[in-house]
């Protein structure tokens, strides 16, 4: 590799991007490299291994020796480890490259240039193949083609001089399309490169080194971490990543070092742990000390100077920061590992002082006033979970050191949120960012519930991980812990035992289920800090095992720059909702519980929202009526006032549906948005979509209509739908409209992602329109049926008017019974003649038997109810 004065670099990047940026066609302004001089230690030097003790070694070692899952983790350790010991110094210099190589999360939004978006349906997120063999380099998973097609390490090499040429050339700043689109190849190339493969492989063989005292991977790991030192002061990720000069045309800042601020955390991190576990053999690297002319204390003054401190630096001036508890994590590592750089005024800092920003809070002070009594923090259960794994592991470090955050009974309540959200035994309600649309779970951390159970010996945790006696051991974490003791594995692959009906009234979402947990119904109404979607008083529903109204789950992407995530994902429509106006909700504020009443046969809840400035009433009302010990199903009132348009918006899970065709017309062209309205074009904001790819989408507020296609309309019949689950036919949902009064009823396909395109589904969209001047109001009113096969228990349902007093009343016909149901957002007094009810209640429910007698009876926030 060439040296050079950093004073010649900075004049050369001057010179060679400066006029290339400025004929750019997107506008990208790349500035000019800034060399930040080598620092020297602040405080005196380590003295000592901090993170494991020779007796957590020890134990570490033995259970490696005693259990086969402990010594599986030993070998995938050092398998990777291994892997680098084939790396020559150059070769590690090439994947370790300064920081005048730009870094990108993303390549392009477009995808690839010759397979478009088709790479994220085959490939995900972040689809590319990346290979320490091939730096700067990117593979496509679809044709194998290899991106930049010019010599990027040659180019580096040669102190980035000269014309880059080739169909595909690639300075470092991008390749950019006949059409405009920039690919980041070189920097996607190196971003990842630095995330998925070198800092793993430092951690590894630092790893194999701390397990096995093998020098030799002490000494890759060394020349690793010089390296690092070497570079890292001049990371910046703000002006030198895709992002961050993306985002700094708009005038906004998206700081980080070598990745981003948040992703930073976790590499900052790692680094400093794999300096603890092969610091103690610097000082003997012969090696080292002959390449880099410094003496073993040199080295290590180096490496703490120009990494911990840096990183520490970086967190205090927010260059490094993420998800509330992931820089508090880093710093605290960084801190340990560092010793003598003002550890216990930083801890005291980091566990008790309130802050101006909720991101720098106090832990103590952070779990009251940032974590709902419910135990579940300020975000989607997704992101929450990340408060959980690194709240609990900063407690569980700050314990050897005689600081309990354990005592706070909040810890506990983080540690059981997750299980007491759960569905069926099965599933995490994807309320936000996380999940997908078939479902799983969230928080099933096996450290994390490691680290629970050795605490607070609550037996659902070993349920929870699914991971005791000799299988106890799933990552490096869980070898210095002694295996947990053995439970059997609970029933049907639960991961907790059935559960009743709950309600978490402080983040704002009840679950209602059956008494046996087969049938299950989430319904959210709550506000949220971050990682939410417009998609208040949403529901969910649970039953035959699967996801039967699922939530669409994680966006296609995590940026600004993928429109389908702002115009679908997080827009009302896609959710399970009423969309007002053609809009999507437009305040983000506390909803309000009228009520939550669990019963025997019949359960109900019953929520408000402020979702639309423009509706005063937002209000939806769920009663759940079981059919047997296995069955439910499902009636929904929801009323909404204000505007001109209303529409109520539900979908089944992916797979085969079935309707009536003779009640629909064929399949129109366009979208729900228009005939004339391509999939996937903004119609409803033109300017929007002339600038989105410069400016962002995250400022869509319109229909997202242009998402639905396939569009067909109702002519004739009830519009009943059926749902066959995608990964089991036997389960299965049909959806009852029975909402008087509509102006239309539409059915239209939708992907869950429309750039992953990973499953098809269909919804079904009612519709009220009003001409007049005067507020619209609606109550739209559906029965969602659950079962499996041909059981179906449903053979009638219609709305029957009351005899006397407001509100709404549904009857349902099953064989021999029939179950009457009624409700109205007051305890006003209700008359039905046709089955002489008589009640004040909000929500009641009646079972009649085939002689009319009255067989069962739930009412709900009323004094009295008569029935026969």
């Amino acid at each position: 590799m060439k040296n050079g004065s950093p004073c010649f670099w900075i004049l050369l990047l001057g010179i060679c991007t400066a006029g290339w940026a400025q004929n750019a066609p997107d506008g990208l302004v790349i500035p000019p490299f800034k060399q930040v001089p080598e620092r020297v230690p602040g405080f005196p030097l380590k003295d000592s291994r901090s993170l494991y003790s020779d007796t957590d070694i020890l134990l570490a070692k033995s259970n490696i020796q005693k259990y086969p899952s402990a010594g599986k983790i030993m070998q995938d350790i050092l398998r990777q480890a291994d892997y680098w010991l084939g790396f020559s110094e150059k070769e590690i210099l090439d994947v370790m490259p300064d920081a005048r190589v730009p870094r990108g999360f993303d390549l392009c939004a477009k995808g690839c240039p010759v397979h478009g978006d088709s790479v994220f349906k085959v490939g995900g997120f972040y689809p590319w193949i990346i290979d320490p063999k091939l730096p700067f380099k990117v593979k496509c998973p679809i044709g194998g083609e290899i991106y930049p097609s010019n010599d990027y390490v040659k180019y580096y090499e040669d102190g980035l001089e000269g014309k880059v040429a080739g169909r595909y050339a690639d300075n470092g700043w991008g390749w950019i399309s006949p059409e405009g689109d920039r690919y980041w190849f070189v920097a996607h190339a190196n971003q990842w490169m630095w995330m998925s493969h070198t800092i793993p492989g430092l951690l590894a063989l630092s790893r194999a080194y701390l397990l096995t005292n093998d020098t030799k991977y002490a000494e890759k790991a060394g020349f690793m971490l010089y390296r690092l030192a070497q570079v890292y002061p001049s990371m910046d990720h703000e002006n030198q990543s895709r992002y961050g000069l993306m985002e700094k045309m708009k005038g906004n800042r998206y700081s980080g070092k070598v990745l981003n601020r948040i992703w930073e955390t976790q590499l900052i991190r790692n680094v400093a742990e794999a300096y603890d576990y092969v610091w103690d053999y610097i000082d003997k690297d012969a090696s080292l000390q002959r390449y880099s002319g410094r003496t073993g204390k040199e080295i290590r003054a180096f490496i703490e100077a120009n990494v911990l401190e840096d990183g520490l630096d970086g967190i205090a001036d927010g260059k490094i920061a993420g998800n509330f508890g992931m820089h508090q994590n880093a710093m605290l590592h960084l801190h340990l590992v560092r010793q003598h750089a003002g550890k216990d005024e930083a801890i005291e800092k980091m566990t008790e002082q309130p802050s101006k920003a909720m991101a720098q809070n106090g832990l103590q002070y952070a779990l009251y006033n940032q974590v709902f009594r419910d135990g579940m923090p300020l975000e989607s259960p997704g992101y929450n979970a990340h408060w959980l794994k690194e709240l609990v592991d900063i407690a569980d470090v700050l314990r050897k050191g005689n600081k309990d955050l354990f005592t706070n009974p909040r810890m506990k309540r983080l540690l059981d949120a997750p299980l007491d959200l759960v569905a069926l035994g099965k599933y995490t309600p994807d309320w936000g960012d996380g999940g997908s649309a078939t479902g799983g779970l969230t928080a099933r951390y096996p450290d994390t519930y490691q680290t629970g159970y050795n605490q607070y010996k609550d037996k659902r945790y070993l349920y929870w991980i699914n991971k005791s006696g000799d299988d106890s051991f799933t990552t490096f974490g869980s070898l210095f812990s002694d295996a947990l003791p053995a439970v059997p594995p609970l029933a049907e692959g639960r991961a907790v035992a059935p559960q009743q009906s709950r309600l978490f009234a402080g983040y704002g979402l009840g679950i209602l289920n059956n008494a046996s947990d087969k049938t299950a119904l989430a319904f959210t109404y709550g506000m949220h800090y971050s990682h939410y979607h417009w998609d208040f008083l949403n529901v969910e529903l649970f039953a035959n095992g699967r996801k039967m109204m699922p939530d669409l789950g994680y966006p296609d992407a995590m940026n600004a720059y993928v429109a389908p995530v702002y115009t679908w994902s997080q827009n009302t429509i896609s959710h399970s909702t009423v969309m007002v106006d053609r809009k999507k909700q437009n305040q983000n504020l506390p909803g309000k519980l009228n009520g939550f009443y669990p019963g025997a046969f019949a359960r109900a809840m019953d929520a408000s929202s402020p979702a639309y400035r423009e509706a005063p009433q937002y209000r939806r009302n769920l009663v759940m009526v079981d059919v047997g010990d296995e069955q439910s199903y499902v009636v929904d009132f929801f009323h909404v006032s204000g505007g001109s348009q209303h529409d109520y918006s539900l979908h089944g899970p992916p797979g085969t549906v079935i309707v009536d065709k003779d009640q629909w017309t064929a399949p129109a062209p366009g979208t729900l948005a228009g005939e004339s309205i391509a999939p996937e074009t903004i119609y409803d904001d033109e300017k929007l979509r002339d600038e989105g790819a410069k400016t962002g989408y995250a400022r869509y507020g319109g229909s997202g209509f242009q998402h639905l296609f396939n569009v067909q309309k109702r002519k004739s019949g009830s519009g009943l739908i059926e749902y066959h689950h995608i990964d089991d036919a036997s389960a299965r949902l049909r959806l009852h409209t029975l909402t008087p009064e509509l102006s239309d009823l539409f059915i239209a396909d939708a992907y869950d992602k429309p750039r992953a395109r990973s499953y098809l589904l269909k919804y079904l969209v009612a519709r009220r329109t009003s001409d007049t001047p005067a507020p619209l109001t609606s109550t739209f009113i559906s029965i969602m049926e659950p079962f499996r096969n041909k059981d179906a228990k449903i053979e009638n349902a219609v709305v029957e008017k009351l005899t006397e007093g407001k509100g709404h009343c549904v009857v349902v016909s099953r064989g021999p019974e029939t179950d009457v149901i009624i409700y109205d957002t007051t305890s006003s007094f209700k008359k039905l003649k046709l089955f002489k009810i008589e009640t004040d209640a909000v929500t009641s429910v009646v079972t009649f038997d085939k002689a009319g007698k009255p067989i069962r009876v739930f009412f709900a926030e009323g004094s009295f109810l008569t029935a026969g």
